[in-house]
């Protein structure tokens, strides 16, 4: 008897968890959570539905599984040269896979926000994003962080809208901009905090 597609692949635990995985970043990305079906998945992956579930625990366990992917796959940034790595790592995310890859991020955290089952660990994420970045940075106040996350995702989702001509005049060096004023605005704080403590003494 031939096999049928959902059996083509042999069995291989790891590879057949990789397959749902790939599957469900490619549709998490194209669709809400709340319109992305366990077997539509499964079927993309060429494997039983059964195995999504056997995998994952749940279409949510998946979904946590596809953003704990996206987020092992973002460098490691110390606060040793932040200011740098973030500029070398967006400039490297303005074209080719790399935007592919960041945009498909961004468009899954985007269609599912809205999904009441998801949105809190979305939330979740984001909050715990910010304030790792808030730590690097050495504030308390999280609103340069927020700024960072925020021009990041928004300039991705742009760049991804328009033609790659368009994405290759582009000037880097004005699109790092806004990163490099986050730390020329922490510096001068941190001058104003020192002068102020001086006049204290």
């Amino acid at each position: 008897m031939p096999p049928s597609s959902k059996e083509k692949f042999p069995r291989d635990a790891e590879k057949t968890r990789a397959r749902i995985l790939e599957a469900a970043l490619e549709l998490f990305s194209n669709s809400a959570y709340d319109k992305v079906r366990s077997r539509d998945i499964a079927a993309l992956a060429s494997v039983d539905a059964a195995l999504v579930n056997r995998y994952f625990g749940s279409k949510m366990g998946l979904f946590e599984a596809v953003l704990d992917r996206l987020a092992c796959a973002r460098p490691k940034l110390q606060s040793d040269d932040l200011e740098s790595r973030l500029c070398e790592d967006f400039s490297r995310r303005l074209s080719g896979e790399e935007l592919r890859h960041t945009s498909q991020a961004v468009r899954l955290m985007a269609l599912s926000a809205s999904s009441a089952e998801v949105a809190p660990m979305l939330q979740r994420r984001m909050m715990g994003e910010i304030g790792r970045l808030a730590s690097l940075l050495g504030r308390s106040d999280r609103t340069a962080a927020t700024a960072l996350i925020a021009y990041t995702i928004g300039m991705h989702t742009l760049l991804h809208m328009l033609p790659e001509q368009e994405r290759a005049a582009l000037r880097p060096e004005i699109l790092l901009e806004p990163i490099r004023s986050v730390f020329r605005t922490g510096e001068q704080d941190g001058r104003k905090d020192s002068d102020e403590r001086d006049q204290c003494f």
